[in-house]
């Protein structure tokens, strides 16, 4: 039996932005789980709607069937509070939170507050509110006093598309995926590209201009006023066909927003393979996986222009953007000589009399966990390698294999379905380079999955903080400090445990019942290894910015005295890690 649900949206479901694109699929999908929708036009103007546009909508949803379940979008449903109080005894109301609607740019104190009271009163009256992301989840517990059993995250997807090849031009194309609006901080964008006037990179914008009409003409004439007409073109909303054809012309996207619920603008840049400079703000850090591209504090143009500077100037860091194949067949070489011995013996032993293991990698990346410890498995070994990354997982299936060795490439997303990675017959979950970006409480979730299933757990190669120079450079200490302040950062499991992670894991497995392995694994660079060091020292130098006092200057100077000794051939760089293995006490 087919069941019916009403969908109201403020205007024209088919507006081109995030939130309607999001209504819309979900719309779309609806009749394969049973739920026939009828989808009820609200009017336009939401959230600021005129007094014969709000009398019509609250008219529409008064008019509905008793007892017919409504999801109303929050652009709407915020500033209708007496009707929600009015409905919800006889309608089952369903909120829509795309983010709150107080936390929109450019409002006065007084509008904010307005808002705030308002959707706080509506969403009293909502049987169930689905947000968008955790991020917005946790906002509205806290600040709206929303209980979480009455909360739900139906976090946006993606189509995966396949990222092409981007063509080699002088001008670096530039793409931003937004309606002009306050909130997306067009104004801080333009103002960053000014101070970039020596380099070639070009700027395309293309969402709604008329949303915002005083926003669309300040940004127009900050355009023309800071001489970047020439480098900055509004195209507007463009067609769903048109947008596919600016994602894979990108060489970069890049949106500075000073809030997202959840940011889909950004999760269709990386689906299409385009790296992302955005900002800290809201969900984006949860939307922007670790490594995807490259985040800096809401409102801070330095910070923005900085980080614009390094990307332009630098092909390779845009390619390495996100975990990229490049950076993980660097680093693995170092990674497989790091191993520690004794805690790769104290796997073999576990397991030395099966003649077949199962194991589940998480955040696989090519599947250098699989070549580095399978050699000390037993001989039959059925692999599960889990990533949320698309082009890895491809490249980890297609590599050459012996015949007793089965691959399940799996893509799964960590942070929602850690507990999908872990279904079905496992005899040990493995990871590298994975701990010190996830935050505690995500932690304590691997942890308890772990021992609820009694699984051994091999976690190589997280990084604890322990870094040494050979020479000492001038501000060695001070980027150290900041690269492990950034550690800490949300990586897109929540603030990351960074330099903290091992001692955190080996303390919370031995509260679970672990008994526990542990030695060093450090990474030791010498002057032939110029390329991985490189990287490393580029790292510093881009967090530094972020998390330092040091200026600009003092950062490239020292970034170039750090090459000047690698040029040289008498740079040195010890990285301090730590590998664990862990079994539940009472099993071999």
């Amino acid at each position: 039996m087919v069941k019916e649900v009403v969908f109201a949206v403020p205007g024209d479901l088919a507006t081109p932005t995030g939130g309607y694109t999001y209504d819309r699929r979900i719309i779309a999908e609806l009749p394969a789980l049973g739920w026939r929708a009828q989808v009820l036009d609200l009017g336009d103007g939401f959230p600021r709607p005129t007094a014969t546009t709000r009398a019509a909508a609250c008219a529409q949803l008064a008019a509905l069937p008793s007892g017919r379940p409504v999801v109303i979008d929050g652009l709407a449903f915020g500033v209708l509070p007496d009707a929600a109080g009015t409905l919800h005894s006889h309608l089952p109301l369903v909120a829509l939170v795309h983010h709150p609607l107080a936390l929109e740019s450019g409002l006065s104190a007084g509008e904010a507050a307005a808002l705030r009271q308002s959707e706080r009163a509506a969403l009293a009256c909502a049987r169930r509110v689905i947000v968008t992301s955790a991020a917005t989840a946790r906002l509205l517990a806290a600040d709206y006093d929303l209980p979480a059993d009455r909360l739900a995250v139906v976090e946006p997807g993606t189509d995966r598309s396949e990222a092409p090849p981007r063509a080699s031009e002088d001008a670096v194309a530039l793409l931003s995926v937004g309606a002009v609006v306050p909130r997306k901080g067009y104004d801080g964008l333009v103002a960053a590209l000014s101070k970039l006037e020596d380099l070639h990179g070009r700027l395309v914008i293309a969402d709604d201009c008329v949303r915002s009409p005083e926003a669309a003409r300040r940004l127009a004439a900050d355009i023309a006023r800071l001489g970047l007409a020439e480098r900055v073109t509004m195209l507007g909303a463009v067609p769903s066909d048109r947008l596919a054809t600016l994602y894979a012309a990108a060489d970069l996207f890049v949106l500075p927003s000073r809030f997202e619920g959840y940011g889909m603008a950004y999760a269709e840049a990386i689906a299409h393979g385009v790296p992302v400079v955005g900002t800290t703000a809201g969900a984006i850090p949860e939307t922007v996986p670790a490594g995807a591209g490259v985040l800096v504090p809401p409102d801070d143009v330095d910070a923005l222009a900085a980080a614009l500077r390094r990307l332009i100037e630098r092909p390779d860091e845009r390619r390495r953007s996100g975990f990229s194949a490049d950076w993980l067949a660097l680093r693995e070489p170092y990674d497989l000589a790091a191993r520690n011995a004794s805690v790769l013996e104290a796997v073999a032993a576990h397991f030395i009399e099966q003649a077949s293991i199962a194991v589940v990698d998480l955040a696989c990346g090519t599947g250098a966990t699989l070549r580095a410890i399978g050699p000390h498995l037993p001989p039959r070994q059925s692999w599960r390698l889990v990533d949320n990354d698309l082009g890895l997982l491809a490249k980890a299936s297609a590599l050459g294999r012996p015949p007793h060795l089965t691959v399940d490439a799996k893509p799964v997303d960590l942070v929602r379905d850690l507990e999908l990675a872990l279904d079905g017959p496992l005899d040990l979950i493995t990871n590298s380079a994975l701990l010190d970006l996830v935050s505690a409480e995500w932690l304590d979730r691997l942890i308890v999955e772990a021992a609820a299933r009694r699984l051994p757990l091999y976690a190589a190669l997280t990084y604890d903080g322990r870094t040494a120079t050979e020479p000492c450079g001038s501000f060695d200490r001070e980027l150290l400090a900041g690269f492990n302040a950034h550690q800490r950062t949300n990586k897109g499991f929540g603030p990351a445990l960074g330099p903290t992670a091992a001692a955190r894991a080996v303390e919370r497995l031995q509260h679970f019942g672990y008994s526990v392995v542990q030695g060093q694994s450090d990474w030791v660079f010498g002057p032939d290894d110029r390329a991985i060091q490189d990287q490393l020292f580029a790292g510093w130098a881009e967090v530094g910015a972020l998390t330092t006092a040091m200026s600009s200057h003092e950062i490239s100077g020292w970034l170039a005295q750090r090459r000047g000794y690698l040029a040289e051939g008498r740079s040195h760089l010890r990285v301090g890690h730590v590998d664990i293995f862990a079994r539940p006490i009472g099993t071999r």
